[in-house]
């Protein structure tokens, strides 16, 4: 708590460091096979988008990858993101 204090009188600011873009190849083909996914997609928030992005790449197995974009593809039509039935 000290150090907090400190930094702030000195005028040191730490930001947290960002987390590092998630890039999917498989749902970049669906998208490039159906633009109207593209376009959905990108009206989510950056948020939205990396809870998608991290959802089909925590997979381990490709097939798991194809099954989690099948998943997917109707939630972001429909303009639903990926844990919204918690909120």
């Amino acid at each position: 708590m000290a150090e907090a204090i400190e930094n702030e009188k000195q005028g040191k600011i730490i930001k947290p460091a960002k987390k590092e873009a998630i890039v999917s190849e498989l749902l970049e083909n669906e998208m490039t096979k159906n633009p109207a996914l593209a376009e959905a997609f990108q009206k989510f928030s950056a948020y939205k988008k990396y809870e998608f992005l991290e959802y089909i790449e925590s997979a381990k197995q490709e097939k798991t990858k194809l099954a989690r974009i099948e998943k997917v593809i109707p939630m972001i039509l429909a303009n639903i993101g990926l844990n919204d039935k918690y909120r």
